[in-house]
């Protein structure tokens, strides 16, 4: 079960020859008013209402009309939908305060039961725009990221099991921790200033790029904070990493894990393949969700230019090599590829034993340093931000416990999903009477171990810690049990 959902592949009930109908969602466009009527009945009224500032959004509105009618084939959802943006309309002033990220706490509940993007996101991205807020809500994440009661709680020791949770729930981070976490990073490291970047493109992308997160209880704006929080530890904890990768390299690397999830509706590939979703239509199933992460991203920054864009602001030579090698990690972080980066982690550890072609005066072999070439770089970055992504089990006991309850919790809602549509639930993983310890100790031993003890291997034993970690709570989830009997 593990390998045919690391791979995005149908279950053995579910061949790829055709044993199971996938059903193509109907249009709504069938069932309710047409594009031209929308705009009519929607969008044009309440405009006269509310004032001519409205009007250059009549284009934008209809364009995301199209995407609705696209990509939503439950009735109720499509009309709540619908409401939403009548409301959005219709209101003479959309309000959102500058340093509120306007979610709830984030904890696990029924908000991920919506199958669809382009809800949430579009609303908190436009509802932003409105408003007058760059240069006050810069100055906040600044703020708040240089208090010293903020520096005191959670700056003076960052390990890998630093708690982003708390981050987000302290009082003066109002729930910015992917904002405020990520520019404390650059920040404390000068990342800014070493490559001509403005301070307040970063933040205002963060901002928008973390609003955007859904809330969904896993892949959510906490996961992408702990994924960039995983992938810095380990560029600048490691020696070995420490040789091969520069400045740039990390600043990237981070920048890339903050938006790597970005939008997620907590669905896998495949189901969007299985119900040929409009992304796994642009993107010819391939790598779809990761496609549209990125896709995210540079839309943002190209229709942002002056508060977002802050690629642009890198040396003429380098921007062409950032924008490249942002897309490269993130379509890495695709499960899919997971056996390849495990081929690639025994690759780069024979090359990184280095070459014996030396000899002292003795003639007596020398190991001599090895130079890595641009794509084993890039490569070695990649295994490191899937490295980062997954590593919820290596973390202490209570974060691991935690993470494991909202993967299991995404997984189930996606497993409602498919036996709403299809009859049933594609895999064991997402059936809700399947206890969470057997899916905890099946991931660690098939997928989280292999992987992570490659990878000690190629940093020469500097995450032992974390396969140490690993393998306790793999005991502790045997240990376990979700259903009291």
């Amino acid at each position: 079960a593990y390998i045919r959902l690391i791979m995005g592949c149908p279950s053995s009930s579910q061949s790829s020859k055709g044993t199971v109908s996938l059903q193509t969602p109907a249009s709504p466009r069938n069932r309710t008013e047409t594009v031209e009527q929308f705009v009519e009945n929607v969008i044009k009224q309440p405009i006269q209402n509310a004032g001519a500032k409205f009007d250059k959004f009549v284009g934008e509105l209809k364009s995301e009309y199209e995407e609705l009618i696209g990509t939503i084939d439950d009735q109720d959802a499509f009309k709540k939908q619908r409401t939403l943006r009548m409301q959005e309309i219709s209101s003479a002033q959309l309000n959102i305060s500058p340093m509120d990220s306007g979610d709830d706490d984030g904890d696990i509940d029924d908000d991920n039961k919506d199958t669809f993007m382009y809800s949430r996101h579009h609303t908190n991205v436009r509802n932003a725009r409105l408003q007058d807020l760059s240069k006050d809500i810069v100055a906040e994440i600044m703020a708040v990221e240089r208090d010293p009661e903020i520096h005191d709680t959670f700056w003076q020791n960052i390990t890998w099991d630093f708690d982003v949770i708390a981050l987000a729930k302290h009082a003066k981070v109002k729930g910015h921790c992917l904002a405020v976490f990520t520019w404390h990073i650059i920040h404390k490291n000068e990342f800014e200033q070493q490559f001509h970047v403005s301070p307040h493109k970063l933040i205002n992308f963060l901002l928008h790029i973390e609003s955007s997160y859904q809330h969904v209880s896993y892949h959510n704006k906490y996961h992408a904070t702990e994924v960039v929080h995983n992938v810095f530890w380990l560029l600048t904890h490691s020696a070995t990493l420490k040789a091969h990768v520069s400045e740039f390299d990390v600043f990237l690397t981070i920048m890339a894990a903050a938006m790597h999830d970005v939008d997620h509706d907590g669905k896998s590939n495949a189901w969007h393949k299985r119900i040929e979703s409009r992304l796994a239509v642009k993107y010819e199933n391939q790598s779809i969700l990761e496609n549209h992460h990125i896709s995210f991203g540079f839309s943002l920054m190209r229709s942002q230019k002056h508060d977002c864009d802050w690629v642009s602001d890198l040396d003429a030579a380098r921007i062409d090599e950032a924008r490249w090698m942002l897309i490269q990690l993130i379509l890495g972080t695709d499960m899919a590829d997971h056996h390849e980066h495990q081929e690639e982690v025994e690759r780069l550890t024979q090359k990184l034993k280095g070459s014996t072609s030396a000899h002292d005066d003795d003639g007596n072999d020398i190991a001599t340093a090895v130079e890595l070439t641009k794509e084993d770089t890039l490569t070695l970055l990649e295994v490191m931000l899937h490295t980062a992504d997954i590593g919820n089990a290596s973390k202490c006991w209570s974060l691991a416990e935690q993470w494991g309850e909202r993967c299991i919790t995404e997984f189930r809602v996606q497993g409602d999903e498919e036996k709403k549509r299809f009859g049933k639930e594609s895999q064991k993983l997402f059936q809700r009477n399947y206890a969470m310890e057997l899916s905890q100790t099946g991931w660690i031993q098939f997928v989280m171990l292999p992987f992570y003890d490659s990878v000690n291997a190629l940093l020469n034993d500097e995450i032992a810690e974390l396969v140490n970690n690993t393998n306790e709570n793999n005991k502790r989830w045997k240990q376990y049990k979700e259903f009291k009997t």
